[in-house]
């Protein structure tokens, strides 16, 4: 019995271990290219090694009989492509950058030469991309820096992406406003979108963002809009595939502070239509950033965090008993009330005369509860007859 047990505990790891992977998306890219001599032909064996700027990481592949060569799971950055053969000049070609998820093509033509001399090439960007057949727009550090963002929430900028409308209410763009984060249409598609954080999932229940990294922490994000490859899934929408900075080999290290009060806002104007007070309001955000490396060329770190304190009016309307109500005249509604102490065995009740409820039969609970209600301040009115500033944590 229990090596039964054993084999089915054994076989549901093997499932979920199989199926884990599929839930994931690969955030990130590679270089890949095709290295030939002058005349065009093909060079195999050929050493290329990508290295990242900012980092030294370095990867090494080599041609294959087609001189093919391929360097993948590139984090977003800039890379330089250094190839070299014997008997041919080395070629480097600078400042390459990868994108999230992308796949960046980088052909070279070699010269016939000494090992000893260099040749540093400009990459061309090529008019069409074959290299995938997924359309979308990245969103780099730059503007993420540049551009403004409500409340500091980065995934705001995902309606720049074409094709995206936005479905949300701007007035809640926090980082803990999961659905509005995520709230875009793709090309007319209502609902499901998926979110990526490093290639793991990050969606809400509500098909929303489950967690808004701080602006500063975010290296880019790319939002997919058509034809999606096989490792997406779930969604007929957009998604959006975001990848965390990394550390590099130099410290580096940014902050925050961000307040809005009421003496920089003017009085909400609902609250100014039923002749209420200006109210308080209170906003402060701090965010700060480290990174560096823990050993050269090898090792980084990256933190981050953010803090919001968002105290906000809201005005609103309530319905709330008048004096005359709480004293059981309810001649003011526009319905009879009836007795239910006059209920038939047919159903039949009848009514209050004048909508008026004896002293006596009010119940004591109910007229010590009542006192806690706030008098009506909207004259007027029996309904929506109290307004208020009404605080919002």
């Amino acid at each position: 019995m229990n090596e039964r047990i054993s084999r089915w505990l054994l076989a549901g790891l093997l499932a979920v271990a199989v199926c884990l992977p599929l839930s994931a998306q690969e955030f990130r890219g590679s270089i890949l290219g095709t290295v030939t001599d002058t005349t065009g032909g093909v060079l195999p064996g050929v050493t290329v090694t990508v290295a990242n700027v900012e980092t030294g990481v370095k990867q090494v592949a080599v041609t294959d009989q087609s001189g093919v060569y391929r360097a993948l799971y590139l984090n977003p950055g800039l890379y330089s492509v250094t190839v070299e053969l014997d008997g041919f000049k080395k070629v480097v070609v600078p400042n390459n950058q990868v994108r999230v998820s992308g796949a960046l093509r980088v052909d070279v033509k070699m010269e016939a030469g000494g090992v000893t001399e260099t040749i540093e090439v400009v990459a061309e960007a090529p008019l069409l991309d074959t290299t995938t057949a997924i359309t979308g727009t990245t969103v780099d550090s730059k503007q993420i820096a540049s551009l403004p963002l409500g409340d500091g929430t980065a995934y705001m900028l995902t309606r720049l992406a074409p094709g995206v409308m936005d479905s949300s209410d701007l007035h809640f763009a926090r980082p803990m406003d999961n659905g509005n984060l995520g709230g875009i249409i793709s090309n007319g598609v209502q609902g499901g979108n998926e979110f990526s954080i490093d290639g793991a999932p990050n969606g809400s229940n509500a098909r929303g963002v489950g967690f808004s990294p701080p602006s500063d922490a975010i290296s880019e994000f790319r939002v997919q809009t058509n034809a999606f490859d096989a490792q997406s899934g779930h969604t007929a929408g957009a998604v959006v595939n975001l990848a965390l900075r990394s550390g590099t080999n130099l410290m580096h290290g940014w902050g925050g502070y961000f307040n809005r009060d009421d003496s920089r806002s003017a009085t909400p104007l609902f609250t100014k239509r039923a002749g209420g007070e200006k109210p308080t309001r209170e906003y402060n955000r701090f965010n700060g950033t480290m990174s560096g490396p823990v050993r050269k060329d090898r090792t980084f770190f990256m933190g981050s965090f953010e803090y919001l304190r968002d105290v906000q009016p809201e005005p609103a309307y309530y319905t709330v008993p008048t004096e005359r109500m709480r004293q059981g005249d309810l001649s003011e509604f526009g319905v009879s009330i009836y007795d239910p102490a006059t209920a038939s065995s047919s159903g039949v009740r009848k009514p209050f005369a004048g909508n008026l409820i004896p002293s006596d039969r009010i119940n004591a609970v109910a007229a010590a509860y009542a006192k806690y209600y706030p008098l009506p301040n909207v004259a007027g009115r029996t309904e929506s007859n109290y307004f208020t500033n009404q605080m919002r944590p």
